[in-house]
C-alpha cells in the first residue's frame, strides 16, 4: 500500500515558529543574502561588528527553514548581536536609532510585522533602563518610550521638507553645539590637540547627520549632497573645500566611533525636544579628553 505518502505531515515545532512569525500562508524565502548582510552590518549594526561575524549569522538564518525577506534576514542577523550579552555596552546606543529604523521598514512595507515586533519586543526588554526601585525604572521605561514617539511624530510632520531645510537644522544645531565647546577650550592647546578636537567634532556631525536624515526621510542618493550642504553653510566652504571636508569627516567617523554615535543619538534628542541647556555641552563633553 502506498497511500500512506499521501498523508497530510504532520507540524513540526519549526512550522508552528514560522507560522507564528508569518501567519498560515508564509511566503516563499526571497532574501539576496549579500544585502542583507550589508544593510544589518552598516543600517543596523552601524559597522560595530566585524562584518565576517555578520556574514555568518546572516548565512546560517538564510540556510534555515524561515523565509526571510532581504530586510527581514538583516533584522534577523542583527537581533543576534544585539542580545548578545558581551555586546551590550557597545551597542547599547545604537538600539534606539536601530529600532526606529526597524519601525520605519515597518511602515514602508519592507519588514513583516512578525519579525519587526521580535525585534522591539527583544530589544526593550534588553535594553531597557535598570534603575533601583520600580518608580524610577518606570519612569525611564516611559521616557525612552516618550522620546521614541516624539521622534516618529516629527518624522511624520517633517518628511517632504528636504535636504537643504534638513542641511539647516543640521547646521543650527551644530552652533548649539559648538558654541559651549568653544568656551572650554584651554588658552595654552596645541595644535595636536585641536586636531584632535577637530576629529571629534567631525565624527560627532556625521553621526548627527545621520540621524537627521532619518528624520526628515532624505535617501541614500541625497546623501552627499546633504553633507555638502551642511559643512558648506557651516564652516563657510567653496564646493571644492567642502567636498575635501566631507571626505575627513568620513575618515573622523571611522576614527571616532563612539562620537559619532553620540552625535546621533544627541540629534534624536534635539529633534524630538528642541534645545534644551542639559543637552547643549555634549560636543564639549567629548572634547575633554583632548585638552587633557
Amino acid at each position: 500500500m502506498v497511500f500512506g505518502i499521501f498523508k497530510k505531515k504532520k507540524p513540526t515545532a519549526m512550522d508552528a515558529a514560522v507560522r507564528a512569525i508569518y501567519g498560515d500562508k508564509p511566503p516563499v524565502k526571497s532574501a539576496d543574502v549579500e544585502r542583507a548582510i550589508t544593510i544589518a552590518h552598516e543600517d543596523l549594526l552601524a559597522e560595530e561588528v566585524p562584518i565576517a561575524e555578520v556574514q555568518h549569522v546572516a548565512m546560517a538564518l538564510a540556510a534555515g527553514p524561515m523565509p526571510y525577506s532581504t530586510y527581514d534576514l538583516s533584522v534577523a542577523a542583527a537581533l543576534s548581536f544585539f542580545k548578545n550579552p558581551e555586546l551590550l555596552s557597545r551597542l547599547n546606543e545604537l538600539q534606539i536609532g536601530a529600532r526606529l529604523r526597524v519601525l520605519n521598514w515597518l511602515k514602508a512595507g519592507k519588514v513583516s510585522p512578525g519579525v519587526a515586533k521580535i525585534f522591539e519586543d527583544t530589544l526593550y526588554r534588553i535594553y531597557k533602563p535598570s534603575a533601583v526601585g520600580h518608580d524610577q525604572d518606570e519612569d525611564f521605561e516611559a521616557a525612552d518610550r516618550e522620546l521614541e514617539s516624539k521622534f516618529l511624530a516629527f518624522k511624520a510632520q517633517n518628511g517632504g521638507k528636504g535636504l537643504h531645510h534638513a542641511a539647516k537644522v543640521v547646521r543650527d544645531f551644530m552652533l548649539w553645539q559648538h558654541l559651549p565647546a568653544e568656551l572650554e577650550k584651554p588658552d595654552d592647546r596645541t595644535d595636536e590637540q585641536e586636531e584632535y578636537a577637530e576629529r571629534i567634532e567631525r565624527a560627532f556631525m556625521l553621526g548627527a547627520a545621520g540621524m537627521a536624515a532619518e528624520g526628515f526621510s532624505l535617501s541614500k542618493s541625497d546623501e552627499w549632497l546633504f553633507l555638502m550642504n551642511i559643512v558648506g553653510t557651516y564652516k563657510g566652504l567653496s564646493p571644492d573645500e567642502a567636498e575635501d571636508e566631507v571626505s575627513k569627516i568620513f575618515d573622523a567617523s571611522e576614527a571616532e566611533q563612539n562620537a559619532t554615535r553620540i552625535g546621533g543619538s544627541v540629534m534624536i534628542y534635539y529633534l524630538a525636544n528642541g534645545k534644551t541647556d542639559e543637552h547643549k555641552i555634549h560636543l564639549a563633553a567629548l572634547q575633554k579628553a583632548c585638552w587633557s
